[in-house]
C-alpha cells in the first residue's frame, strides 16, 4: 500500500485518539486534546504508538510494520526539523524543540487549503520588502487569508523555506507570529 495512504489514515486516527482518551507516542509524548506531555528521548524500543499502529493497520488491512515505519519516519522527520523552529507532525500539529524542551501545538484549521495556496504563500515570502519584519508581516497576513490547512508536506515546505532566511534569533523574534498565522 502507498505510504501516503497509510500516512493519511495514520494521522486521521492519531487525531481521533488524541481527541479521545489520548495518544501516546513513545519517543515523543502524550497528546490529549490540546495538551502535550513530553516523554524522555527515544526509548530503546524505538518510536511507537501501539494502539494507533494496530488501529490503523487493522483499518487498512496492512501489516503493523508498514504503519509503524510510516509513523517512525514522520516522527523522526519532525523531530529532526524541529530544533529551534516548528515542524509538522503529520497533520496533527507542530512540534518544536528548544533548549532541551519539546512543545506541541495542535492543528487548528479544518479542511484542506485551496490548490496553489502554498505557491502563493511562497511568492509572498520571496517578494522584495524593506526588511525582515515587513516580509514576516506580509506573510502572516497572507497566511491568515488562507482557508483550510496546508498539508504536512506543504507546511514543511513553507517552514523549510523560512528557515533558509531566519536564524535562531529571528525564529525567537518572529516564530510566535508565524506559528499563530500558519494554516495548519
Amino acid at each position: 500500500m502507498e505510504q501516503s495512504t497509510i500516512a493519511t489514515a495514520l494521522w486521521r486516527d492519531a487525531g481521533e485518539l488524541a481527541d479521545g482518551d489520548g495518544l501516546r507516542i513513545d519517543g515523543l509524548g502524550i497528546l490529549r486534546g490540546d495538551s502535550f506531555t513530553a516523554l524522555p528521548a527515544q526509548p530503546v524500543t524505538g518510536i511507537d504508538a501501539p494502539e494507533l499502529v494496530v488501529r490503523t493497520a487493522d483499518a487498512l488491512h496492512v501489516a503493523t510494520e508498514e504503519v509503524r515505519a510510516v509513523l517512525a519516519g514522520d516522527v523522526e522527520t519532525a523531530i529532526a526539523s524541529a530544533e529551534g523552529r516548528p515542524a509538522p507532525l503529520g497533520t496533527l500539529g507542530l512540534v518544536e524543540r528548544r533548549d532541551g524542551r519539546t512543545t506541541f501545538r495542535r492543528s487548528h484549521r479544518a479542511g484542506a487549503a485551496p490548490p496553489g495556496a502554498i505557491d502563493e504563500l511562497l511568492a509572498v515570502w520571496r517578494a522584495p520588502a524593506d526588511d525582515l519584519d515587513a516580509r514576516v508581516t506580509a506573510l502572516t497576513r497572507a497566511m491568515a487569508e488562507v482557508r483550510g490547512a496546508l498539508s504536512a508536506a506543504e507546511a514543511r515546505r513553507l517552514l523549510d523555506e523560512l528557515d533558509y532566511d531566519l536564524d535562531a534569533a529571528d525564529w525567537e523574534r518572529f516564530g510566535g507570529r508565524i506559528v499563530e498565522a500558519l494554516p495548519y
